[in-house]
Formats: structure tokens, C-alpha cells, sequence
């Protein structure tokens, strides 16, 4: 935030003062407004790689029990067809949505493990 601040300021400073900046001043605000640009590119790159790594570290240590979470929820809701949220659909019910469901699952998993290993 601090540097897209910090980007907008450049910005609106060279539009302000275009006319009584010299050539030199100009290209340099120019240079530190493309700086800056790549530096929150950077930036938000290092945070989808980190929310990545932290989303495959999460399936990693829980996916065994979201499979069998999910498969029992398939027998029990007897679910034909069953896709990735993130993948493009049309048209989707939101009742059949199982997050909650297997979010729930899962706590209830993880309390009976921390219970048992007690």
C-alpha cells in the first residue's frame, strides 16, 4: 500500500508540476514511477508464490482427511459430479457447495485427534 502510495504521489506531483519540471526531473519521476511499478509486480508476486506454498503445506498435511472427508460426504449427499471451486462453471447451485460441510468435518477430525493424542 505504502508504495502504490508512494507511486500515485510521483504520479500526481509530475502531472502538477509537467510544465516547470526540466527534461532531466521528468525522466527521473518517469524512471521512479516504473521503479516502483516493478517493485509491487515483485511484491505481489512473493505473496501468491507464499499463498501458494502455504495452501499446498495446508493440503499436504490435511489432504488425507479431506479425501475421506469428501468421499463421505459423495456417498452420503450422492453426488454425481463434484469440481474444484476454482475451476470456470456456468451455472451452479449454491446448495451444493461443500465447504462448509468438509471445513466442519475436518474441526470435528482435528478435535477427536487432539483429543485422542491427550
Amino acid at each position: 500500500q505504502s508504495l502504490q502510495a508512494e507511486r500515485q504521489a510521483i504520479a500526481e506531483k509530475l502531472q502538477k508540476e509537467l510544465e516547470t519540471l526540466s527534461q532531466e526531473q521528468i525522466a527521473q519521476m518517469q524512471k521512479d514511477i516504473q521503479d516502483k511499478g516493478k517493485d509491487l509486480e515483485f511484491l505481489a508476486g512473493k505473496i501468491q508464490q507464499a499463498q501458494e506454498e502455504t495452501a499446498q503445506r495446508v493440503f499436504s498435511e490435511n489432504g488425507a482427511a479431506m479425501q475421506k472427508i469428501i468421499g463421505e460426504l459423495i456417498q452420503a449427499k450422492q453426488i454425481k459430479v463434484l469440481l474444484q471451486k476454482n475451476e470456470t462453471i456456468l451455472f451452479s447451485d449454491p446448495a451444493m457447495d461443500l465447504t462448509d460441510d468438509v471445513t466442519s468435518m475436518l474441526d470435528v477430525a482435528a478435535s477427536e485427534a487432539n483429543t485422542q493424542s491427550e
